[in-house]
């Protein structure tokens, strides 16, 4: 078991990149498992036609619902206990999992969903959707806090003020985008100052943006002053700005690189010379979320 050597902050050094011993390897306490959904990593359908068959969200579910009955199947593990975890699309993808297996006479021990994306209404801001922005707020203030953004008497207590920004943005916040233009001008005043305060942004970009700050707006507006944008997928991360505007792949272009490219690199060596893995096809770890696939099929 093997790990990439990361710089003592967490972040990816420059290359050449290295591997050492994993000493948090749980592999002396079980197995791991690794599986790629369709058309990503390794796995490959056996033809571009049966390749569609995976692409939709019911299929994916499927694909992975059937290599979990398969697998307790061949080894015997009807007995174990069985647990699933999901992140980001991976939530949904294990929602639907343990649903297509409890119909199949398979249930879980338990179900963990980490960066939840259930429910789209969550994630999708518009003009006629406010939730997102409610929500996003605790997230923003604490990310602010790290690259040092926040008042003073904020960053005594990270975890006082967590608390104190999700009442807010769930009150008085909540209320304010519900009301709108029935705002008067005070109470607007008060929302913008507080707004600003628990995010880090200037007054005068809350207000261009109606008191509604998406994503984008955030990681572009937030070290603008350092000429920097902050990580979409990680705020801890950033990168120069090279956009004058907000820009959703920029953004997230700032961490994939440490996560996702630089990794890249000392993991296939040592599938290559260690185990012997070769593919010619290549890896696409980054697509795995069926709904953005070109390709991808709705059903």
């Amino acid at each position: 078991p093997k790990r990439v050597v990361l710089q003592p902050n967490g972040f990816m050094p420059a290359a050449p990149y290295h591997i050492e011993d994993n000493p948090s390897t749980p592999l002396d306490r079980t197995d791991l498992v690794m599986v790629d959904a369709m058309a990503t990593g390794y796995s490959r359908a056996a033809n571009a036609e049966l390749t569609k068959k995976f692409l939709g969200v019911r299929g994916d579910v499927q694909a992975f619902g059937e290599f979990i009955r398969l697998y307790i199947s061949r080894y015997d593990r009807w007995t174990s206990p069985l647990f699933l975890l999901g992140e980001s699309y991976g939530t949904t993808r294990a929602a639907g999992i343990a649903g297509y297996l409890a119909d199949h006479g398979i249930s879980f021990n338990g179900v963990t969903l980490l960066s939840m994306a259930v429910d789209f209404q969550t994630l999708e801001w518009n003009k006629s959707n406010d939730l997102p922005y409610v929500l996003l707020v605790p997230t923003y203030s604490m990310i602010a806090g790290y690259h040092h953004k926040l008042p003073a008497d904020l960053t005594q207590d990270m975890a006082k003020t967590r608390q104190e920004v999700v009442r807010w943005a769930t009150n008085d916040y909540a209320l304010a985008l519900g009301k709108g233009d029935a705002m008067n001008a005070e109470e607007r005043r008060k929302i913008v100052e507080q707004l600003a305060r628990y995010t880090g942004l200037r007054p005068e970009v809350v207000e261009t943006h109606n008191l509604r700050i998406d994503v984008p707006t955030f990681t572009h507006e937030l070290l603008l002053d350092q000429k920097l944008m902050v990580g979409r997928l990680d705020g801890r991360f950033s990168s120069p700005d090279p956009e004058d505007r907000p820009t959703r792949r920029c953004s997230i272009t700032t961490c994939a690189q440490n996560w996702v490219t630089s990794p890249t690199c000392p993991i296939r060596s040592s599938l290559l010379t260690r185990a012997g893995s070769r593919s010619g096809n290549g890896a696409a770890p980054s697509r795995d979320f069926p709904a953005r696939r070109a390709d991808c099929v709705r059903r």
